[in-house]
């Protein structure tokens, strides 16, 4: 059976990172709850390019430019937005054709076992990974999880799966009002405002024309 090395192990033996530094970026992680390769590039200052041109020349995986990336819609929903956020990756793409699914993804450290076994898991896909640098996949996941509702998983606390204690992930959650326009808001809430007694339909009108005719309307 092979081991498979982690992040921290290879760095190591690249040189790159020596462990006084690994031990700061793994205490940082903890406190900032950020994933370890955001740490090692963010305080124990590990150029991204460095660590991806590492990566790629160890592991023989392809380097993913996200800015000329398309990132499917239907890959994002598969994957929650705390385990794209929490662990720096992001879904791209799922081949359906050919008898199991294949979903690709762009991670930041791609010895990340822990959150390809829970996606395979979560997502009955096989994970094919890419390497993608922190600063380009963290604003990316914003992007692309921005107003997505993403699939209902059962993340479990251990490896064991008990059918008690069992953690509901259904996030970001989608929210109707980013697809309203502002007008409508304003009306939607000056609705609400007169249901409820708070102001009356008098009131407004009368702050409305003050406002017309450039009075204070303190």
């Amino acid at each position: 059976m092979t081991v498979r090395k982690e992040l921290a192990e290879l760095l190591l033996e690249e040189k790159i990172l020596d462990e006084e530094r690994l031990q700061a970026a793994r205490r940082y992680a903890r406190r900032e709850g950020v994933a370890l390769v955001v740490a090692i590039t963010q305080q124990a200052r590990v150029p991204e390019a460095e660590l991806a041109e590492a990566l790629h020349r160890r592991l023989k995986l392809p380097r993913i430019d996200l800015g000329a990336t398309f990132v499917e819609v239907d890959a994002v929903r598969e994957v929650p937005y705390d385990l794209a956020e929490g662990h720096c990756l992001l879904p791209l793409s799922i081949d359906r054709t050919g008898g199991r699914r294949v979903l690709r993804v762009a991670m930041a450290d791609p010895l990340d076992a822990e959150a390809i076994e829970e996606m395979e898991s979560s997502t009955r896909c096989r994970v094919e990974v890419g390497i993608a640098v922190p600063s380009e996949i963290t604003p990316a996941v914003q992007k692309h999880y921005r107003g997505v509702t993403t699939k209902l998983i059962h993340r479990m606390p251990s490896r064991a799966a008990p059918a008690a204690g069992e953690e509901q992930v259904t996030q970001p959650h989608h929210r109707i009002e980013d697809d309203a326009p502002v007008e409508l808001r304003l009306r939607a809430l000056l609705s609400a405002l007169i249901d409820k007694g708070v102001l009356t339909e008098e009131e407004y009108v009368g702050a409305l024309k003050r406002l017309l005719h450039g009075e204070s309307g303190g």
